[in-house]
């Protein structure tokens, strides 16, 4: 199945409850979410801080998701800039297991790419994400979560290394 892919509107308000009900559908179940992945996206929008806010549409419905925004990435000899977090990515359950997340993710890291980006970081099974070239990096750490969820995907020689500081909206996993 294709997907359409829409760029967020900041201010459709259907669009907006439409992303919501599909967050909460798609992480009602997780064994790793408290199902606040909406509320960390509406504090991202509101606070205009998403690099990338890339919607999949099917038959006029928004059926998948994909968010970034930009990380400093924390070291003893300074702070690294120019880095994303993919958080959340996200398909409807009667969506999932056709291709769309990967669609999505290829996408959004095309963009990213496109964009200048040194790479992208993201908390994640490696199983899954390593198909689009994430890998555990020594030395790359988010705190409060298990190293081997710690994934980065790097787009040039750089490598992602260091503490991972997430824009001030990522508070809102904590609720």
């Amino acid at each position: 199945m294709e997907l359409e892919f829409v760029a967020e509107s900041p201010t459709d308000a259907a669009q907006h409850r439409a992303v919501t009900e599909l967050l909460q559908q798609a992480f009602a179940n997780h064994p790793y979410s408290n199902n606040s992945e909406h509320q960390l996206v509406t504090a991202l929008r509101q606070q205009q801080a998403l690099t990338i806010a890339l919607l999949g549409v099917h038959q006029g419905h928004v059926v998948a998701c994909v968010y970034a925004s930009a990380v400093n990435l924390h070291q003893a000899e300074g702070i690294k800039r120019g880095w994303h977090c993919i958080a959340p990515v996200a398909v409807l359950p009667e969506f999932q297991k056709q291709g769309l997340g990967s669609q999505l993710m290829n996408r959004a890291l095309v963009d990213l790419q496109s964009m200048g980006a040194k790479g992208c970081v993201l908390v994640g099974e490696a199983e899954y994400y390593q198909r689009f070239g994430f890998e555990r990096v020594h030395g790359l750490t988010s705190a409060g979560i298990p190293d081997q969820f710690v994934l980065a995907k790097s787009f040039a020689a750089e490598k992602a290394q260091g503490q991972i500081q997430y824009h001030p909206a990522f508070a809102s996993l904590e609720a």
